[in-house]
């Protein structure tokens, strides 16, 4: 009988150290848990983040791509418009030397008629 009160005791404090032992894990299996949980929280944030990131980089690569090609357009208008200057120069330039013979033809003719006044008999 002696033997099985104290097998029994040691079944006792067997028992109550594996509990305590179970209870010890189960609590440090709670608190890696709530840290398990926690991290997926973060990550979650960083994920969200990340396509916030994206999103703004795609919005801010449209934009530059429309910039781009506005501005090609703009260099389109100003080499039409610089075209268009260059040929109204080069035709103001022709007027000009027409108006400039037309003047110097004016002035000999005009002469002429002069001397012809003046000089009737010319040799």
């Amino acid at each position: 009988m002696y033997y099985l009160k104290e097998i029994s005791f040691r079944f006792s404090c067997i028992f109550i150290v594996i509990t305590q032992s179970v209870l010890s894990q189960w609590k440090a299996m709670e608190k890696f848990t709530i840290e398990i949980r926690n991290l997926d929280v973060e990550l979650n944030n960083v994920k969200n983040l990340n396509k916030v990131q994206n999103e703004d980089n795609i919005s801010l690569t449209k934009a530059i791509t429309i910039g781009k090609d506005k501005i090609k357009e703009q260099e389109k208008l100003i080499c039409g418009l610089t075209s268009a200057i260059n040929q109204y120069q080069l035709e103001k330039d022709e007027f000009e030397q027409r108006l400039v013979k037309m003047r110097d033809g004016a002035v000999f003719e005009a002469i002429k008629i002069c001397s012809n006044l003046f000089f009737p008999f010319s040799i």
